[in-house]
């Protein structure tokens, strides 16, 4: 391979690395928005200034090589996070290495509601204690209102497990939790002397 089709992969790998990294970052939902995507990875401009470069070339199809790198980039980067991922759950990176490596930080919340998952799964199979649940959901510090927007996004199985959890009132250990009713504890007035 000569390196007039190295250029073209390169820069395709370094597209795909991008575009990659934007859905990931970004949260990419919106048709008009992928199409956008697509439209500025694919579109003309680019190919045109790959055709340009194909004229001073020894008359090679660059293209392929430009799709070429495009697909290495956006899975390499997929295969990156993912190794990521597993050497994070695994305990041998720490969560703030994997934000740092990862370019892309989770939204507030995310992380600790996965810990979450992980303790309540714990708990379920009856591998750690009701007081430990407690005392780990404590130290979380994921609140109320990002638990409350992210359990629907819970797989089936883990659906009873949590149902469970919120009928054993533990949700009330999440920061953030408003004290139940008639539970609120008042100042006693001392009378004066």
């Amino acid at each position: 391979m000569d390196a007039d089709r190295i250029g073209p992969m390169l820069l395709g790998a370094a597209v795909g690395w991008m575009v990659y990294y934007f859905m990931r970052r970004f949260k990419i939902a919106d048709p008009a928005v992928l199409a956008a995507t697509i439209g500025a990875v694919l579109g003309g401009p680019v190919i045109k200034f790959i055709d340009n470069l194909a004229q001073f070339s020894s008359g090679a199809n660059l293209q392929s090589f430009y799709f070429l790198g495009l697909g290495l980039g956006f899975f390499g980067y997929a295969f990156y996070v993912f190794n990521l991922v597993v050497l994070s759950a695994f305990g041998l990176i720490p969560r703030r290495d994997f934000e740092f490596m990862a370019r892309c930080g989770p939204e507030p919340g995310e992380l600790e509601f996965s810990e979450l998952v992980f303790v309540l799964e714990e708990w379920s199979e009856g591998r750690i204690s009701e007081e430990f649940l407690r005392q780990r959901v404590k130290e979380l510090g994921l609140t109320r209102r990002n638990y409350e927007e992210r359990k629907h996004l819970a797989e089936d199985d883990m659906k009873a497990i949590i149902s469970e959890f919120e009928q054993k009132g533990l949700v009330r250990e999440l920061a953030g939790t408003p004290a139940r009713p008639g539970r609120v504890r008042r100042k006693r007035r001392v009378p004066a002397v």
